[in-house]
């Protein structure tokens, strides 16, 4: 395999779910979708639960029962119809959510690196 062969094969995309949680109809999960096909890439699926972010900004409560009621289905619609796995985090805020993705991508990277994937 070559080097850019490689590289096109390790690309990988995120797609992050905010309050759009449809798979029709969504044009940013279109375009991230093609594109990753363009590339030979994977894309995975990120939504952030964030509980004192949703009080600050008054969320009402109809709508985060929407939001949680519907996680689940979304779930299962991205890994039967795009191979997609979803991945779902809770922190209170957004203030504390770049250290928790960057933990967990570094725990990531450690389970790939130990499992003998370089």
């Amino acid at each position: 395999m070559t080097s850019t062969a490689t590289q096109q094969a390790n690309n990988h995309y995120l797609m992050w779910f905010r309050r759009d949680l449809r798979i029709h109809d969504n044009t940013a999960l279109s375009a991230i979708c093609q594109q990753a096909k363009h590339d030979n890439a994977t894309v995975t699926a990120l939504f952030i639960i964030t509980p004192q972010q949703w009080l600050i900004h008054h969320q009402s409560i109809t709508l985060v029962d929407h939001l949680l009621r519907t996680l689940p289905i979304l779930a299962t619609d991205l890994a039967k119809q795009l191979n997609i796995e979803l991945h779902i985090k809770i922190t209170d805020t957004y203030n504390n959510l770049a250290i928790q993705l960057l933990q967990s991508l570094d725990k990531s990277l450690s389970d790939f690196i130990r499992s003998g994937n370089r």
